[in-house]
This record gives C-alpha cells, sequence and structure tokens, in this order.
C-alpha cells in the first residue's frame, strides 16, 4: 500500500493532459503538438490503459514491461519537446511542456515501484504481521533510492538553462510519500535524505542565475531587462 494522497498526481497529470487537448487547437499550440507530440501520444495512452489493467488485474511482472515501454513512450515525447520545441510563451510552458514532464517524472517512480512489485515479496510472521525487510531487500530500495535521486537531479541539469524542474519535483513529491509510509527505520530516514535532495535540488538553477545576475556589470543587467521586457 502507498499513502493514497501520493496518487493526486494522477488528477494533475489528467487536467493538465485535457488542457493539452484542447490547447492543441490553438494557433500557438498546433505546431509543437502536432510535430512534437503527434502519434506518441496515443502510444502512451493506450499503455498507460494496459498498464493500469494489468495491475488490477494482478499481472505485475507484465504491468512492469508495460511500464517500461510506457516510459519509453513518454521519454519519446519528453525530449522530442525539449530538443525541438522550446516552449516560447507561458502557454506552451504550462499546456504542452507541463504535462509530459510531469507524466515522465511520475511514470519513472511508478515503473520503480512496479519492479518492487513483481520481483518481490512481503515478509510477514503467522500472524501476518509485517517483518523487518531483509538484507536484499534493503540493497534494492537503497538502490531505488539513489537512482530516483539522481532521476530528480538529471532533469535538472538536463534542462539547466531552462530551468524545468518539475519532473524532479514530482519524483520529490513520490519520494515524501515513501518517507511518510515506510516506518522501517532502515527505510524510513533513507527515504527522508532522498526526499530533501530532490525538493533542494532542483533550486539550483534558480540560484544560479540569480547569482550570475547579480555578478554582471549594469550595462548587461539593463539589457538584458530590456531584451526580457521586449519579449
Amino acid at each position: 500500500m502507498r499513502p493514497r494522497w501520493m496518487f493526486l498526481v494522477w488528477s494533475l497529470i489528467h487536467l493538465l493532459l485535457l488542457c493539452f487537448v484542447a490547447y492543441q487547437w490553438t494557433n500557438d499550440g498546433h505546431e509543437p503538438v502536432v510535430n512534437g507530440v503527434g502519434w506518441h501520444f496515443v502510444v502512451a495512452a493506450l499503455l498507460n490503459s494496459l498498464w493500469f489493467s494489468l495491475l488490477e488485474s494482478h499481472h505485475p511482472i507484465l504491468g512492469f514491461i508495460v511500464s517500461i515501454l510506457l516510459l519509453v513512450a513518454v521519454s519519446v515525447i519528453f525530449y522530442n519537446l525539449a530538443e525541438n520545441f522550446a516552449p516560447e510563451t507561458w502557454a506552451q510552458r504550462f499546456l504542452i511542456h507541463a504535462p509530459f514532464s510531469v507524466w515522465h517524472g511520475f511514470t519513472i517512480f511508478m515503473a520503480v515501484w512496479n519492479a518492487f512489485v513483481a520481483f518481490t515479496t512481503v515478509r510477514k510472521d503467522q500472524f501476518g504481521i509485517i517483518l523487518h525487510p531483509n538484507i536484499f531487500h534493503v540493497i534494492l530500495v537503497y538502490a531505488a533510492l539513489l537512482f530516483l535521486t539522481l532521476s530528480a537531479i538529471g532533469y535538472v541539469q538536463y534542462k539547466h538553462e531552462r530551468c524545468d524542474v518539475i519532473s524532479a519535483w514530482v519524483i520529490a513529491f513520490c519520494l515524501w510519500a515513501v518517507f511518510d509510509h515506510q516506518r522501517d527505520p532502515l527505510i524510513h530516514w533513507p527515504a527522508l535524505a532522498a526526499a530533501l535532495v530532490s525538493t533542494i535540488w532542483p533550486i539550483e538553477p534558480f540560484v544560479y542565475q540569480l547569482v550570475k545576475y547579480r555578478t554582471i556589470n549594469p550595462e548587461e543587467r539593463e539589457r538584458i531587462l530590456n531584451t526580457t521586457t521586449t519579449n
């Protein structure tokens, strides 16, 4: 079981995708949606539905395989938008890029979670009480936490200049859910550390830009302000 509030991310994804579908009919949205997203969106949506169906019907191994395919489909959209269709307006940033940033980050986390469901078991005693995880499970959890934390950092570093930190904070949100749910100290406190790093690290690009802005000469600063105002 996971904290139910973690799945509020799905509500956010669906809301953003609904706005995305509507925005494609506008002049600003048509080009990046048709050429930047295209039919990959249909594939991702179908895989997402299949994934849910497999999990609900208790086929976690097949679900894990589909989750990897879903991650690939969303990744194609995510990286194509990042490389070829950088947002030119705030509307494009929030209505085209943001839906897939949230979806991508959450799919990474859920694929990791699905792997644990598919390939590990919860140890219980004869009375059904959950036992402490063995050393093998602890190592797997630490590897997963490290992978998720590095993924959050990778989002920030990959899009450093664009300051796109949405995916990183989605992973951070999920790591806070792990911290909230897992009470075993061997998992609870490492999850807290991972959540803190994933939450704080995305602030780094903003600090970098602020420091860079404050250290440039007044003439250059005025030029940047004028350019920003013009845009």
